[in-house]
């Protein structure tokens, strides 16, 4: 025990040394990071990041506002035709956890995917009495959507996912034609914009698994649906989602 105790002050001695040597900066807002709660957001930044938690609605993952009767189902998902089983959310894309994600998506920045993917493995895990799916798939990027960026980053959110949770990861599709980003269609669009935009990889084995997939946002869920379909159609059993943000209220 005293020995234990000895490493926990020296690991905390050495992380005051670091700090004050190579300053930890909120990738956020830019001031000083000293909170032990986030890496590389400031407190300031983290009181400000609505996280959804149990609140969101069971099926599309997105934060139910004050005036609804429960989060059973969200009103816009009574009539819901998604192929999905139910979609989790970290936060709302809003404030800070938006511009963690832009950081971290647009501009290549991997330190901002440390807390992302801490949270999400944490929403992940927030169940009691889940069960772990069969394998952790990410809604992939295109081949030369990829190279520009330089990496993929639902990718890099599920790998810490299926580290932490046991699970392989399983790169079962592919996107096998350049859409335009969903950001810039108006909903109307998005889902036409996706529609055979992914294919089942040759050496995907799917028959009967239970699907964790992955990604960084989702507005509409087109790309979450498209992808699913794709997924039900080779022979999966279930098709659960889990995204670092949900745009809307509803």
């Amino acid at each position: 025990m005293q020995h234990t105790g000895i490493k926990t002050w020296a690991g905390r001695l050495g992380r005051k040394i670091l700090d004050t040597l190579y300053p930890r900066i909120c990738l956020a807002c830019g001031s000083r990071v000293k909170s032990d709660d986030a890496q590389f957001v400031c407190p300031a930044c983290l009181e400000k990041i609505i996280f959804i938690g149990d609140s969101g609605c069971r099926k599309c993952g997105a934060k139910v506002g004050p005036g609804a009767e429960d989060n059973t189902r969200c009103l816009a998902c009574r009539d819901s035709t998604l192929i999905f089983r139910r979609c989790r959310a970290v936060g709302m894309y809003d404030g800070p956890l938006r511009e963690l994600i832009i950081c971290f998506k647009f501009r290549g920045n991997q330190l901002a995917g440390i807390d992302l993917g801490r949270w999400l493995i944490e929403r992940q895990g927030g169940e009691a009495g889940g069960t772990l799916p069969d394998a952790i798939v990410p809604v992939p990027l295109h081949r030369l959507r990829k190279k520009e960026r330089g990496f993929d980053q639902a990718e890099f959110l599920a790998r810490h996912v299926s580290g932490k949770a046991g699970v392989w990861l399983e790169n079962m599709l592919e996107r096998i034609r350049d859409t335009e980003p969903q950001t810039s269609l108006p909903p109307t669009r998005r889902l036409k914009n996706v529609k055979g935009a992914f294919a089942l990889k040759r050496d995907a084995k799917i028959v009967g698994k239970r699907i964790l997939l992955v990604d960084d946002v989702m507005t509409t869920g087109a790309t979450l649906a498209e992808c699913s379909r794709v997924l039900k159609a080779a022979g999966a059993a279930d098709i659960e989602c889990l995204v670092l943000a949900r745009t809307t209220y509803v």
